[in-house]
């Protein structure tokens, strides 16, 4: 009864339960799922119920002169705009189609006297489209002239206007 014995090695690590590299491999694919969701941006705006005071505004860039040197022409100067008024959404970069599993996006459309922006922030399931996202919609004039127009949750109706 050679194989059978209690102390046979082959028998004793079938008894162990699964190998450490598997225990550390399994909490290292958790750790990163659970990073890739990213941080929804939070502000007093944010927390404000739809058509509450206060959650539009305009506020200038942090530059002189009301927006940066020699003004924004172009959509990243657009988003660093954003970012001076608002550190929540330092970081975004406009939305690529073919990334996979994105958690923060600005979608941009150029407009007559500069951008709309709008920053999605996702979270749940992300590689799959994200469950849950967060929209905060801003318009960057030409003189960088930054306005938070308003913002939704998914399965909310947008609040302000226009948005």
């Amino acid at each position: 009864m050679t194989g059978h014995q209690s102390g046979d090695p082959a028998r004793r690590a079938s008894r162990r339960g699964p190998p450490a590299v598997l225990l550390l491999a399994a909490s290292l694919l958790v750790a990163a799922c659970s990073s890739s969701a990213g941080a929804l941006p939070t502000s007093s705006a944010e927390t404000a119920p739809p058509g509450a005071t206060g959650s539009t505004g305009t506020a200038p860039s942090a530059s002189a002169g009301g927006g940066p040197v020699g003004g924004v022409d172009s959509v990243e100067e657009a988003i660093a705009a954003v970012g001076e008024l608002d550190s929540n959404f330092l970081g975004y970069e406009p939305l690529d189609p073919n990334v996979i599993g994105a958690s923060n996006w600005v979608e941009v459309e150029e407009t007559a006297d500069g951008y709309a922006l709008v920053f999605v922030s996702g979270s749940g399931d992300c590689p799959a489209g994200c469950i849950n996202r967060s929209n905060v919609k801003f318009s960057v004039a030409r003189d960088g002239a930054v306005e938070r127009r308003c913002e939704w949750h998914t399965g909310d109706q947008a609040a302000g206007t226009p948005c």
